[in-house]
């Protein structure tokens, strides 16, 4: 009876894209099968049924080998005795697919070395590889290229439609133009998608064009290889769910104020620091941080997403994007590589409205409006339910040579919305440098403005603050 490794349906395996295939494969050759015969392996304590198909070579499209190879098909699956062994195997050769046996075919291969049996089978005692080299051993030995480590490729199965490195003609007739020959790329899907053999050598040389121009760079091959394999993943699931997350803060927070903290694990064959930075509407009032006592990307650091300034209540998006080490070669940035944060920033009990206020020198008065996109969420309802704006806050300085204090003017329409409260400007760091109550202002009604002497100039260009409207406490 078998003893490891139930069954995966290939049809819940993605479809690896033909790029990847060709980069992953040792060799490629059109070829013609001549026969195909079961047969086992001594694994370990047990044995696994084999399938082994000879070919005649017609041509090597990539790599180079002998005129005649022999594939081996090896299920994963191993039996205590050699007999169940042989006779699954010979089940397994009675049920293939022959439908494109006689057709020629590109075949995607990869030679089994040392280091691919140990890797896959995560074996660790890597001499047993010496018993059944023998069995499979050779120049013009291959295998089938893998899905991935402990799962069965959907080519493990049988060969037919459905493997991705068994691409049969379309026709059993082959053209005098021997490179208008078509081949199915996807013999899962209905009509067969095909490529013309002239048209696949063509997707090959671009492919060897894109590694070419990063010779010399260190972890570009690899970095290539991943991105085919992400590019295949996302292809073959394009409606799966991305990656959102949500936060609630108090606002006026300390420029800081983290949203997420991570810690990355020991890599020790990290060769940088995974690279971290925003995008979205609100980018500009977050910031992505790594911290790292060490300054070395191989042990552990964090990373964070923090606030870059007191942020006033609302709703607030941004994309907190990330890129492995391994893909910094190549500079590939696959576009779902992020997680989209929505940040709910809630004001504290008794608060009217909050806004963001960015000074901005205009001539001898530090000032700013909504003309200027310098006010932020200007408009809100007052406390009587009714629409107030406001309009400008700005800085007047005393005239030259007098001893009087400055004023702080607020102008909002209308000048009755903020009564009964106070006005509170937040600094970077959180703090409230300057409380205003409202009654303490002078009105001047006919210009909707509320002013308030103050000793010195409270806020200065390029100042990052927050303005909180509040009910004054009876």
């Amino acid at each position: 009876s078998s003893i490891a490794h139930a069954a995966i349906d290939p049809a819940s395996l993605y479809p690896r894209s033909l790029d990847e295939m060709i980069s992953r494969s040792d060799a490629i050759v059109r070829a013609t099968l001549r026969s195909a015969t079961a047969a086992t392996e001594a694994v370990g304590g047990g044995h696994r049924p084999l399938q082994k198909l000879r070919f005649t070579v017609h041509e090597y499209i990539k790599g180079s080998g002998p005129n005649e190879i022999l594939v081996v098909v090896r299920p994963r699956d191993t039996y205590p005795a050699k007999a169940t062994a042989r006779s699954k195997a010979d089940s397994l050769l009675s049920e293939r697919n022959t439908t494109w046996d006689d057709r020629q075919a590109l075949l995607l291969l990869i030679r089994p070395t040392r280091d691919w049996y140990s890797d896959w089978y995560r074996m660790p005692d890597r001499g047993w590889f010496d018993k059944v080299k023998d069995v499979v051993g050779g120049s013009g030995t291959f295998v089938f290229p893998r899905a991935g480590d402990n799962v069965q490729s959907v080519w493990e199965y049988s060969i037919d439609t459905l493997s991705r490195v068994w691409l049969p003609s379309n026709s059993a007739e082959v053209p005098a133009d021997t490179a208008a020959m078509e081949f199915i790329t996807d013999g899962a899907k209905t009509p067969h998608p095909v490529i013309t053999l002239a048209d696949f050598r063509s997707q090959k040389s671009d492919l060897e064009a894109v590694l070419k121009a990063g010779e010399g760079i260190e972890g570009y091959a690899g970095c290539i290889a991943g991105k085919l394999a992400r590019e295949g993943y996302n292809q073959a699931h394009p409606d799966r769910a991305l990656p959102t997350d949500e936060k609630t803060l108090d606002s006026g927070l300390a420029s800081g104020a983290e949203v997420v903290r991570k810690r990355e694990g020991r890599d020790p064959d990290a060769t940088d620091y995974d690279n971290y930075w925003l995008t979205g509407v609100d980018m500009g009032l977050f910031r992505a941080v790594r911290i790292d006592e060490d300054s070395d990307p191989k042990n552990r650091y964090e990373h964070a997403l923090e606030t870059a300034r007191p942020l006033p209540a609302g709703v607030y998006h941004v994309r907190y994007n990330h890129q492995h080490y391994s893909r910094i070669p190549c500079n590939y940035k696959p576009d779902d590589a992020y997680v989209a944060w929505t940040v709910t920033v809630t004001a504290p009990e008794r608060t009217l409205h909050e806004l963001f206020f960015d000074p901005v020198t205009v001539g001898t008065t530090v000032a700013a409006d909504s003309t200027n996109d310098l006010l932020k969420l200007a408009s809100f309802t007052d406390a009587n339910g009714a629409s107030a704006t406001i309009k400008s806050i700005s800085y007047e300085p005393p005239s030259a040579g007098s001893d009087q204090a400055g004023t702080v003017k607020l102008e909002v329409d209308p000048h009755t919305g903020l009564a009964n409260h106070v006005v509170d400007i937040i600094e970077l760091d959180g703090s409230v440098s300057l409380s205003l109550s409202v009654s303490d202002a002078t009105v001047d009604a006919a210009n909707n403005t509320l002013n308030w002497s103050v000793a010195s100039q409270p806020w200065h260009d390029g100042d990052l603050l927050m303005v909180r409207i509040r009910e004054a406490l009876p």
